[in-house]
This record gives C-alpha cells, structure tokens and sequence, in this order.
C-alpha cells in the first residue's frame, strides 16, 4: 500500500499578477515593481511518500534561512515579488517533534530517494540526513 503524505513547511506570498496573468510584458513589469496587491498567503509543502521499496520525499519544503540575506540570488525582481513565512520550527526536519509517526522516517539512509524539483532546494537535504 501506499501512503502520501503533505507536509507544510511555512508559507509563501506573491504579486497578484503572478498568479492572473498580465496582458503584456510592461504590464508585467509594472506590477513587479509597482504593484501592491499580493495573492494570499499559500502552504508550502513537500510529500512524504510510504512505498513498498521505502520511503521517498517529494521537493524538502523551505527552509528558515530564506530570510538569511544571500541565501536566495542577489535579485531585485526576486525581493520585490515573493514573500515567504518559515520559521524553524516549520522546517520538514523539525517537525519531528510535533509529528511523531513522522521521526521514524528520518536519519541516514532512512529515505530511498528525495527528489527535487527546483535546484535551489538542494541545500535544504542536509537535515534530512543527520
């Protein structure tokens, strides 16, 4: 049998137009820059899946040091148009504590594979691991 299971680690926000769409490339500029309605806030997650060759996640979620300055690219688009809320505590490893059938999935080798989706998420493997 398999198992999936969601598991949010923080938060995000972005400009409106992010999630309709603009109607033409100074538009979309515009509301990058000028713009002052945002979505609403949206879950973050990543999947643990239960799979009968072991346990796999999908994506690690987001990490707190996203707030930390140079963890993200130097990039005045990228500061102006997302805004996240992670804190520790949301961050897939620490869940552990509040999400006890979750802890037996984590330490060396417990996971078959991670995978993920965007590269920037590679180095939020590490606490996975230890």
């Amino acid at each position: 049998m398999i198992k999936i299971h969601a598991i949010q680690t923080g938060k995000v926000k972005v400009k409106q137009f992010q999630i309709t769409g603009a109607n033409s490339i100074i538009s979309r500029l515009w509301q990058l820059f000028f713009g002052k309605n945002w979505s609403d806030w949206y879950p973050i997650y990543c999947w643990l899946v239960e799979h009968p060759d072991g346990p796999f996640l999908i994506d690690v979620g987001e990490v707190a040091e996203v707030h930390k300055p140079g963890y993200l690219p130097d990039n005045f688009g990228l500061k102006v148009s997302v805004k996240y809320e992670v804190e520790r505590e949301d961050e897939v490893d620490k869940k552990r504590s509040r999400l006890p059938w979750l802890s037996c999935f984590f330490g060396p080798y417990h996971f078959s594979f991670i995978l993920i989706s965007s590269l920037f998420q590679a180095g939020n493997i590490e606490p996975l691991t230890i």
